[in-house]
């Protein structure tokens, strides 16, 4: 059983970004076609976000590791350093209870965001400009790849959800599946302990082979170890897990 990046998840990683809200971007590095880590200093913090679109391991959390850039700098890299250095991350936050996070950058008479869209091979991280145009992107898709196509320059539109209630609104005896950020993972999860688990979260669990989770371990019926934060628990098993998967 591998445990998912879902909805809780994303929400566990962006409870741990407030303390830094209000940090500088100090240095990027993008690490490889997917991966780029964002390095923040000030209100005593030292703080490094991760964000990958990997089709298969899509997440986002801090990391205490350092990085070196490799190789020859990539165009989004390259936006990234130009646009957001010295910024000062304003906002971090979850859209609605998807797999969707905002991140707004003030600096420079600007108001910049990044969107990581953490959905599995439909993942992607766009730079947006003051007026919600994409300046770069991860990954640029054409129309002939989807009908939501990512070009440079143009206007940003959201995935095509169909609006639907947070899953933190459902009452029992509701049918789970048409909620916002119900994952099958979640849902299993919920169907054996019930719905408080969506609200007494405990110390992240890390479980050999199968990844981070906000609840506790016993509650996914396997054994593991608690973490400090949810990133470290995160931050242990994708370096861990990526490099094996794409020996």
């Amino acid at each position: 059983m591998r445990i998912p990046f879902d909805s809780f998840t994303l929400r566990a990683v962006v409870a741990e970004l407030q303390p830094i809200v209000g940090a500088k971007v100090q240095r990027i590095v993008q690490l490889d076609e997917h991966t780029v880590v964002i390095e923040m200093y000030g209100l005593g913090v030292d703080s490094a976000l991760l964000i990958s679109c990997h089709p298969q391991f899509a997440r986002a959390h801090l990391t205490t590791r350092r990085f070196a850039s490799k190789g020859e700098p990539p165009g989004f890299w390259q936006a990234l350093r130009a646009k957001l250095t010295g910024c000062v991350l304003a906002a971090a936050e979850q859209r609605g209870f998807d797999r969707i996070l905002d991140l707004e950058f003030e600096g420079r008479g600007e108001r910049l965001r990044i969107v990581a869209e953490l959905m599995g091979k439909h993942s992607n991280v766009m730079l947006l400009d003051s007026q919600q145009r994409v300046f770069a992107a991860m990954r640029w898709i054409s129309a002939n790849q989807s009908a939501r196509p990512i070009k440079a320059n143009s206007p940003y539109v959201p995935p095509p959800f169909e609006p639907r209630p947070s899953l933190f609104f459902a009452k029992p005896g509701d049918n789970l599946k048409e909620f916002e950020g119900a994952s099958p993972f979640l849902l299993k999860l919920i169907e054996k302990n019930g719905l408080e688990v969506l609200h007494h979260a405990e110390e992240p669990v890390l479980v050999p082979e199968s990844g981070a989770y906000p609840v506790p371990a016993d509650s996914l019926g396997l054994v593991g170890k608690k973490v400090k934060t949810i990133s470290q628990g995160l931050d242990q098993f994708y370096f861990a897990e990526v490099p094996r998967f794409e020996a």
